[in-house]
């Protein structure tokens, strides 16, 4: 992203500065978390976006990341294993993720068939039983097409877009609060 924020003379500086002094790898650091989490996503945002299009955005990158991540980097664990490591589920995460508007992303979820009351029953159900800690084994024994339906409410659960916002705009107060603690 560094090529869309500096003049070109000054690309290789800035990414050796970025890699070698400045590499935040928000991503790890969100895995390593074990805390309810929420990322905010900006749907105009011409920084963290190649050319400001919401599929390059790098709140997708960190999200899928988590939802993939290695929970403890010392333990080889993935958080929801089961309902990440197909592409067919991939591919369905991203198509909600691409989608511009919140219409959008709701009309990916209608289309799936997400029913927000019964996956969250599903995951206090599993939270009950197994307890909070990761990596979730949830998705076990389940279709495809419920997992489909289980991996885009989650994505929902962690990822608020902020429609029309661009990197230097203030946030509005409601996106700092603290997530649902049901710890997902």
């Amino acid at each position: 992203l560094v090529e869309l924020a500096v003049p070109p003379l000054l690309v290789p500086f800035s990414r050796g500065m970025v890699t070698e002094f400045f590499d935040l790898n928000i991503a790890e650091q969100l895995c390593r978390y074990p805390g309810p989490i929420k990322i905010v996503r900006r749907g105009q945002d011409e920084m963290m976006s190649r050319f400001n299009s919401i599929a390059t955005n790098r709140s997708n990158f960190i999200l899928l990341k988590l939802l993939q991540c290695s929970f403890y980097m010392w333990i080889e664990n993935i958080r929801y294993p089961l309902l990440t490591a197909d592409e067919a589920l991939l591919c369905t995460l991203r198509n909600w993720l691409k989608a511009e508007s919140e219409a959008e992303r709701k009309g990916v979820a209608v289309s799936l068939g997400v029913n927000p009351s019964q996956c969250a029953g599903l995951l206090r159900s599993y939270l009950t039983q197994h307890g909070p800690n990761y990596p979730w084994t949830i998705g076990e024994g389940m279709s495809l097409k419920q997992k489909k339906e289980l991996l885009v409410f989650l994505a929902g659960q962690y990822l608020v877009t902020v429609d029309g916002s661009g990197h230097n705009v203030l946030l509005p107060r409601e996106y700092f609060t603290i997530p649902n603690s049901s710890n997902l």
